[in-house]
Order: structure tokens, then C-alpha cells, then sequence
């Protein structure tokens, strides 16, 4: 995945959330994590504070953990991604993401 579907694809899934898109500090963690870069770089990069990043990206997580149903941590966020995204494609189906209540669903819905 290139780094550009990566912020697609999550701001996809945070937008059916939230009603939401990333924000530039959340695309700013997503691209930054995406190419392995602590939050100091990431925080250098765009002249912000290494604890704001970091204080960013945990809500980020949280949400990713919420979305997804899997403990989404700065650590693991590429590795999930990729399985996810790969679970996608080779299975030639589509996201389609539903809010019911406060309940995100995944449904994935074969492409012919």
C-alpha cells in the first residue's frame, strides 16, 4: 500500500465513524507511522510538539480500535493495516462501512 491509499483508506473508515475526516495532525500520524517515523520526526516535520503528536495519535488508535475491533497501537498500525487492507483485495470485495446506533459494521461485499 502506498502511503496515500493508507490515508484514504483510514479516513474512509473514520469518516463512516465520526462523520469526520482526518484532520492534518491525524493524516500527519497515519503518513508519519506509515514510514516508520517516531513522533519526534513527525512533530519536527510539522513544527508541532512531540507530546501533542503523541497525545493525536493515541485517540487515533483508540478510534482505529474501535473501527477495526483489535487493540491499534503505533507498534502494530502498519502490520494491521496491511492484513486488512490484503483480507480486502484478495477477496476482490468492497468496504462498505454502516453506523447502526453507535456500532460501526464492515461488510464486505464481493465485486464481480
Amino acid at each position: 500500500m502506498t502511503v496515500d491509499e493508507v490515508v484514504k483508506f483510514v479516513d474512509q473508515m473514520v469518516f463512516e465513524k465520526t462523520g469526520k475526516h482526518l484532520d492534518d495532525i491525524q493524516t500527519a500520524v497515519v503518513e508519519g507511522t506509515w514510514k516508520r517515523e517516531t513522533y519526534d520526526q513527525i512533530a519536527r516535520e510539522y513544527n508541532l510538539s512531540s507530546s501533542h503528536v503523541g497525545d493525536v495519535g493515541s485517540e487515533l488508535w483508540q478510534l482505529l480500535s474501535k473501527i477495526l475491533h483489535e487493540d491499534i497501537k503505533k507498534t502494530n498500525f502498519c502490520s494491521t493495516l496491511e492484513r486488512v487492507y490484503y483480507i480486502i483485495l484478495t477477496h476482490l470485495k468492497i468496504p462498505i462501512f454502516i453506523v447502526v446506533g453507535r456500532i460501526l459494521i464492515l461488510i464486505l461485499v464481493r465485486q464481480y
